[in-house]
């Protein structure tokens, strides 16, 4: 309602004071404000003095109110940058046990803002897929992965669905076994397909329908080409030959 709130203030000079070079680490409940939409505003302000130019943000994480940052980041280089692996990060493939139907975008937009949802768990799929999972494990192996496709091997303990964090776009399409499945939205952004119990091999091609459309267009310019040939080549060689002047000599 136009109202901002100050929820976090702190004076630092790290230009004069070498302690203080460094991240200054704090936390804000945003509880407050569940349900709402909010703009939120980090702002440095240089006060009476400009020693207080060298402070900046960063590293801003947004978490469950019950949510530990602690260990979730691991340092793994250390030279002229800082590198930090998320520790909580999703695979590239996983498997989930249960599957929050909804029916458009608009819906999985709306239930994605809900909150409570454990990606790890739980996928918002565009379309229920025919079989529902059952929350059981499983394991996932990515044997290929390239801007074309990939193939995973999935070893089910119960149907499952597996989610492919790789962008759900037109042209992509999806075999378990060699059979061909149908792909879901899933989590508005990602691929899914639902797999049955036991191994089996997912293979994701990218066939757009421009490539198929251009490919059929080749093919019918070659056949053409090859009938005007095989049409056209002979006669043309036997008028040439006709028209050589015979030449006579001695045996």
């Amino acid at each position: 309602n136009g109202r901002q709130d100050v929820l976090y203030r702190q004076e630092v000079d790290p230009k004069r004071d070498p302690a203080q070079r460094h991240w200054l680490g704090a936390r804000v409940d945003l509880s407050r404000y569940a349900g709402q939409d909010v703009v939120l505003i980090l702002r440095t302000e240089p006060l009476q003095s400009a020693d207080y130019d060298w402070a900046g943000w960063g590293d801003l994480r947004l978490l469950p109110a019950s949510g530990d940052p602690a260990g979730q980041y691991t340092l793994v280089y250390d030279r002229e940058v800082q590198i930090y692996e998320n520790q909580e990060a999703l695979p590239r493939a996983f498997l989930v046990g249960h599957v929050q139907p909804v029916a458009d975008r608009d819906a999985a937009v709306a239930a994605m803002r809900r909150g409570g949802l454990d990606p790890r768990q739980v996928a918002v799929v565009e379309g229920a897929p025919p079989a529902a999972p059952a929350p059981a494990g499983g394991t996932v192996s990515v044997v290929r992965d390239d801007a074309t496709g990939a193939t995973i091997d999935v070893d089910a303990a119960g149907p499952a669905f597996l989610v492919l964090t790789d962008t759900f776009y037109p042209g992509w399409r999806a075999t378990v076994d060699g059979r061909e499945v149908p792909i879901y939205a899933a989590d508005l952004a990602f691929r899914g397909v639902a797999v049955p119990a036991g191994r089996h091999r997912v293979e994701f091609t990218y066939q757009p329908l421009s490539f198929r459309l251009g490919l059929a267009v080749a093919a019918v310019a070659l056949a053409v080409l090859l009938a005007v040939c095989v049409r056209v080549a002979p006669r043309r060689w036997w008028g040439r030959l006709r028209s050589r002047p015979m030449r006579r000599g001695r045996a």
